[in-house]
């Protein structure tokens, strides 16, 4: 290295030079921001169920019963069955999905009077009936 220092020292100034006209800030490559965002998806619990479990709402009716609440436990039964024992809290949870999603609770649920739900998202319905001890049932369904 002794003999490439030169060639090292010219590398480093002209990084300098574009830390500074960057405004001090360094620039990220898409593909170390590909391989950030794919790590935290395998790494993540609460991505990795969203990813796998979550689906958008058809219509945006609320006629299932996927309340906040269900959500969270199906997820925590996923979380066992998945061999991550540990599942974040309720407030982790809805933390990090808000996060993932870019916008925060209150933005993306709906209060009604059988509970809240997220305003676009539901269980898929492979979660619903392979999670269905911890989901429960839909009401249509038991009235059926």
């Amino acid at each position: 290295m002794y003999a490439e220092r030169n060639g090292i020292v010219y590398k480093a100034v002209k990084a300098l030079q574009t830390v500074i006209a960057n405004g001090y800030s360094f620039s990220e490559p898409d593909s170390v921001s590909l391989a950030r965002e794919q790590y935290m998806s395998e790494n993540n619990t609460v991505i990795s169920f969203y990813e796998e479990c979550m689906c958008e709402r058809s219509g945006g009716k609320f006629n299932d019963s996927a309340t906040t609440s269900r959500i969270y436990d199906v997820y925590k039964a996923w979380c066992h069955d998945n061999n991550n024992g540990f599942a974040k809290t309720a407030k982790e949870f809805r933390e990090t999905l808000t996060s993932h999603l870019g916008s925060t609770f209150k933005e993306i649920t709906v209060h009604t009077n059988k509970g809240t739900y997220y305003r676009n998202l539901t269980l898929t319905i492979e979660a619903k009936e392979q999670y269905k001890k911890a989901y429960g049932y839909d009401s249509t369904e038991f009235l059926a």
